[in-house]
């Protein structure tokens, strides 16, 4: 298993698109979620838009860039409580009837219907969000990111920071690996199970040690950046030289056209009232 929101290094034309592309397509992924009608009717069955996008971006991290979902089973597992906490929220205290009609059981006749559909929506568009930058961290090199915000005028430090932000996060996936292998060695095996009390309980224990191994990778890794010189152009005036260089290809603009189209369209057709929220209830 890789971890999560770590680049794959794989080859395909996903990987080689421009960040920029995959950063407009993930927003407007994003909008679209909140934009179009949900739920769906599909053999008479209401289905969340947002979980129907949630399928449909898994589909393309899978055939598209060749990145099993085995991969991030853990990142889905960890969403299901956090759907099902959201759609009992809903379906019991923050929506009203009707309910459920017609069952046998106390809890069913006070749980709204709406509420249910309502939670799911929620609940999916919460995962649609994670797994959508899943993808644009998969397939994004963070290096080849924060040069394409140098690029699009940032500055060098403020792009930098971009690429070093995503490149952190798998750091402080090793670390933790690291702390939960020295718990192990020592018997203890609260972050290893799927227990969510015990789990919490081992954060709590590794929260320190996480916390300083953190600080310790990035006084080490500022260190090597300016002995690298790497505020020397700052500093003395000199233009910096980039090893690499990025630019928007034009299959780039063609997909930033489209996705921008769609999301304008979506939005102009959701303001005069032709699209509008299904309502089944």
């Amino acid at each position: 298993m890789s971890g999560i929101y770590s680049y794959s290094g794989y080859e395909t034309w996903l990987h080689k698109l421009d960040p920029r592309t995959k950063l407009t397509f993930t927003i407007s992924y994003l909008v679209l979620a909140f934009l179009l009608p949900s739920p769906i009717p599909i053999a008479g069955v209401p289905i969340p838009t947002p979980l129907i996008m949630c399928i449909a971006i898994i589909a393309i991290i899978w055939f598209i860039a060749r990145i099993h979902p085995r991969q991030y089973a853990i990142f889905l597992v960890y969403l299901i409580p956090i759907i099902l906490g959201i759609t009992f929220a809903h379906t019991f205290f923050l929506n009203s009837c009707p309910c459920f009609a017609g069952s046998e059981l106390p809890i069913l006749s006070a749980a709204s219907q709406a509420g249910f559909v309502r939670g799911l929506e929620i609940g999916f568009r919460i995962a649609a969000m994670g797994i959508c930058f899943l993808l644009f961290s998969f397939t994004t090199e963070p290096f080849i990111w924060g040069l394409s915000m140098y690029r699009a005028g940032l500055p060098y430090k403020a792009a930098f920071m971009f690429a070093f932000g995503m490149r952190f996060y798998p750091l402080l996936q090793e670390e933790y690996s690291t702390i939960r292998d020295a718990l192990q060695a020592r018997g203890c095996d609260l972050l290893s199970g799927m227990n969510p009390v015990r789990l919490a309980r081992g954060m709590s224990i590794s929260a320190i040690p996480l916390g300083l191994g953190a600080l310790n990778r990035s006084q080490n890794i500022a260190l090597s950046m300016e002995l690298r010189g790497f505020s020397f152009p700052d500093e003395t005036g000199v233009e910096r030289v980039l090893f690499r260089d990025i630019r928007l290809r034009p299959i780039d603009w063609a997909l930033i056209i489209f996705w921008v189209a769609v999301l304008v369209m979506t939005i102009v057709l959701r303001i005069t009232g032709v699209i509008q929220p299904n309502s089944f209830f």
